[in-house]
């Protein structure tokens, strides 16, 4: 992640996360999707952000969230802002967007590109939605799965369903989306 030499104070912190959550939403999200999409499968999660400090006791930079940052009274470098995707009550993705004042830190693209899997699912452009996926895991011998992406691989749209096993293992199934053909079926151990 790009760091910049200069600081923010803590009297700008919430004008600049509310700025930028505007900008996501207006220069961004609004380009790519319809306002119901946006109202109804958005959600601005504020709890979950992270401020990057100098600790300048420690010497070091830390990642710490609004009310420790607020209570530390340390200057900030950097804010990731976090948005959930949801669809029919379930979470389809989480993405932290990681800002310096008022500037965005990874390419306007890249979040485009990963956010685009997630925006057919909204529309219903995909024959195999998340409920579909978690039955066919199920199915196909997951119990309880607890994580879920959709991704392009080779241009195909893949869900990836897991399920967290004891022992730091997980199973994961595969599945194409626009046929619930289960693509691979394994277990590996859980990454660190």
């Amino acid at each position: 992640m790009l760091f910049i030499n200069s600081c923010y104070s803590q009297i700008d912190i919430d004008s600049i996360i509310d700025a930028n959550y505007s900008f996501i939403e207006n220069e961004i999200l609004k380009k790519s999707v319809s306002d119901k999409i946006i109202n109804e499968n958005f959600k601005q999660r504020k709890e979950h952000i992270r401020i990057k400090i100098f600790n300048e006791k420690k010497e070091n930079h830390q990642i710490v969230n609004i009310k420790s940052f607020k209570r530390l009274g340390y200057d900030f470098k950097e804010v990731a802002l976090v948005y959930e995707v949801v669809k029919n009550g379930k979470t389809l993705a989480m993405f932290r967007l990681p800002f310096n004042s008022y500037k965005m830190l990874i390419p306007i693209s890249d979040f485009k590109s990963a956010l685009k899997p997630y925006l057919l699912v909204l529309e219903d452009k995909i024959e195999i939605d998340l409920d579909d996926a978690i039955q066919i895991s199920k199915n196909n011998g997951l119990i309880k799965p607890d994580y879920w992406k959709i991704y392009y691989k080779k241009r195909k749209l893949i869900w990836l369903i897991r399920e967290d096993l004891e022992n730091e293992k997980q199973r994961i199934i595969k599945i194409n989306s626009k046929n619930g053909k289960v693509i691979s079926d394994y277990i590996e151990k859980k990454e660190g």
